[in-house]
């Protein structure tokens, strides 16, 4: 009986703290085909509380690469570049002269921070600020086609 009771209130916690901290993100476009030596936009929106983005790729063969990691400023590598507003909550990633090799999935995935006091029903424990660190990602399918 205690194990459950102990199961529900770890269970109550967690949900209360996923609603606490609007987790949540959306990617955009969804799907996009393009043509080669386009310029490519991907937007990424999320909720509260990031404390770093990351851009990654995955390639038709199933393996995942890190683009770039952003927390407070834009990079840039190769024909790459990610900028970031965290005022507004989005980043965007930009491929310059796209080629057919660039066709993917592009993952953004967020790790945030949330800090939130819990009730805690044994006064006598150890109660206060709980963080949640999650990995939230969305994907957008990109196909690309040469001119001929």
């Amino acid at each position: 009986m205690v194990k459950m009771v102990k199961t529900q209130q770890v269970s109550l916690a967690i949900l209360w703290l996923q609603l606490h901290c609007k987790l949540g993100m959306e990617q955009s476009p969804r799907y996009l085909s393009a043509q080669e030596g386009d310029l490519i936009t991907i937007n990424c929106n999320y909720l509260e509380g990031m404390t770093t983005l990351q851009w990654l790729q995955q390639n038709p063969g199933g393996s995942i690469i890190s683009l770039l990691t952003l927390s407070l400023e834009m990079k840039r590598k190769g024909r790459v570049s990610a900028t970031i507003n965290r005022r507004e909550r989005y980043s965007s990633l930009n491929i310059t002269a796209s080629q057919p090799t660039d066709s993917a999935i592009y993952l953004c995935a967020v790790e945030t921070q949330c800090s939130a006091d819990i009730w805690n029903p044994y006064p006598n424990s150890k109660a206060g600020r709980h963080h949640l660190f999650s990995s939230l990602s969305f994907h957008i399918h990109l196909s690309l086609s040469s001119d001929q």
